[in-house]
């Protein structure tokens, strides 16, 4: 891959990081503000999402535990020291949730639960 190539792949990275924080932000900021934007959103996700029961439903209790730990902001190491596991654990649980939810990255996964209505349990 030459030097262009290279820098393109890296700016298209990072454009797809700006846009999943921008969900992010818009995300909290709806569910902070209770806006009525938020509000339908809220409505529209919790009445796609009448039937769950748990995050536990989509990935395993112990997937969930590690999920909940990631959305707080931890790294691998930490969430491995606070759930007493080991780094490499850590990452198979993450690698598992990830498959069964269908993304791809740890905020991915955020984003993912927050959209199947589960954002009130992370």
């Amino acid at each position: 891959m030459n030097d262009d190539a290279h820098l393109d792949a890296v700016l298209d990275a990072l454009d797809a990081i700006e846009a999943q924080i921008r969900s992010l932000r818009s995300i909290i900021a709806m569910r902070k503000e209770g806006t009525a934007e938020g509000a339908a959103q809220r409505a529209e996700m919790a009445e796609a999402t009448d039937n769950r029961s748990s995050p536990a439903s989509v990935v395993t209790q112990r997937q969930y535990e590690v999920i909940t730990q990631l959305s707080r902001g931890l790294s691998n190491r930490q969430i491995a020291r606070a759930l007493g596991m080991s780094e490499a654990t850590v990452k198979s649980h993450l690698y598992a949730a990830y498959r069964k939810l269908g993304v791809s990255s740890r905020s991915e996964a955020i984003l993912e639960l927050l959209r199947r209505g589960f954002g009130d349990m992370i």
